[in-house]
């Protein structure tokens, strides 16, 4: 990771981690304003919550630019629309979920399948133990994942147009 980069992370956590308001003014709900969409994944559930998705973050942020994790961000702000529940949805999730989408799509597409069942059986597991907004999970991993193969289709296109013009 460049400096940069860990600059911009190092910044991201410790806004994350020093944001603390309560999830049901922060968060995404059904009855809270439109900005929450953006606050949301700065808010957490409790230290706990906190923890695991910056692992989760970190570990995913290393292995991707600056540039995917901020549409990371843009994909999941825009997952927690559809899928708004009368609950506070709060945390990082989201966009862990669209970087896992983003790095498996681009550097590893063949591991998709393993990827999504993975991401099932986790999200089951999750549902079990507490409260878990499964469906934007869901809309931010297919989010990721559809920007990513635009993103590709593009970028092919780009690379033949340019070689028909050698």
């Amino acid at each position: 990771m460049k400096s940069s980069e860990t600059l911009a992370f190092i910044i991201i956590y410790l806004s994350a981690a020093l944001f603390y308001a309560d999830p049901a003014i922060v968060g995404a709900s059904l009855s809270s304003p439109w900005w929450t969409a953006f606050t949301c994944h700065f808010a957490h559930a409790g230290l706990f919550h906190l923890c695991i998705n910056s692992l989760a973050l970190f570990l995913l942020t290393s292995r991707l630019s600056v540039r995917a994790s901020l549409l990371a961000l843009a994909v999941a702000t825009l997952a927690i629309l559809p899928s708004v529940s009368a609950e506070p949805t709060v945390g990082l999730s989201g966009v862990v979920y669209a970087q896992i989408a983003i790095y498996t799509t681009y550097h590893r597409p063949s591991a998709l399948p393993k990827v999504i069942i993975g991401l099932a059986l986790l999200n089951g597991l999750a549902l079990i133990v507490g409260s878990v907004n499964v469906a934007f999970h869901a809309l931010a991993f297919v989010g990721g994942g559809i920007t990513t193969t635009i993103i590709k289709i593009i970028q092919l296109w780009k690379r033949r147009k340019t070689s028909q013009h050698s």
